[in-house]
């Protein structure tokens, strides 16, 4: 697994993506490693190095509790009390690749989303953040979205080494 590697040099991220981090419910369990690089104040309107948020995300990804704490800063990127974006979770998930790139710069990774058939939807995961992390941030769209009626169930199906990044993608399947 090579995630958390910088793929280009000068790659960002805006601070209200970063800020995840300190929005993150289990946020006591990694903040130490915050203030260890300066991180426990994040503005959300400045660009900081895509390479010391892997760094951060190593360290945490690295601790006793990596897999709660990964997922929680990923559902902290999504506020689920927020008005929906967009009318339906298909449509919203359509959207996630240009979501992204608007909060990243200099960067080269991105998701594909495809409808497989009326009740799939199959992400993959070009990114160099940890599965557990997207895993987060589907899981909080998806609840976003889930009705009464409809309830949607995430999982990663498969990672597997794409040799165009040299990397790692995971392979998620929204169903309902």
């Amino acid at each position: 697994m090579k995630k958390l590697a910088p793929r280009t040099p000068n790659a960002e991220i805006i601070g209200q993506m970063a800020a995840s981090l300190l929005r993150s419910v289990n946020l006591d369990n990694f903040k130490s490693i915050l203030e260890s690089y300066g991180m426990d104040e994040i503005d959300p309107e400045v660009w900081y190095p895509e390479a010391v948020v892997h760094d951060i995300m190593r360290e945490i990804r690295d601790g006793d509790d990596a897999m709660f704490d990964l997922v929680s800063i990923g559902m902290s990127n999504i506020d689920r009390d927020a008005p929906k974006q967009a009318p339906d979770l298909l449509t919203m998930l359509n959207a996630l690749p240009q979501i992204h790139n608007s909060n990243y710069r200099n960067h080269n990774h991105t998701y594909e989303v495809r409808q497989v058939d009326d009740r799939l939807i199959e992400v993959t995961d070009r990114t160099p953040w940890p599965h557990d992390v997207i895993f987060g941030v589907l899981w909080q769209v998806t609840t976003k979205y889930s009705t009464l009626n409809e309830h949607y169930r995430v999982e990663r199906i498969r990672t597997e080494f794409d040799p165009d990044i040299d990397d790692e993608i995971g392979i998620y399947h929204i169903t309902w």
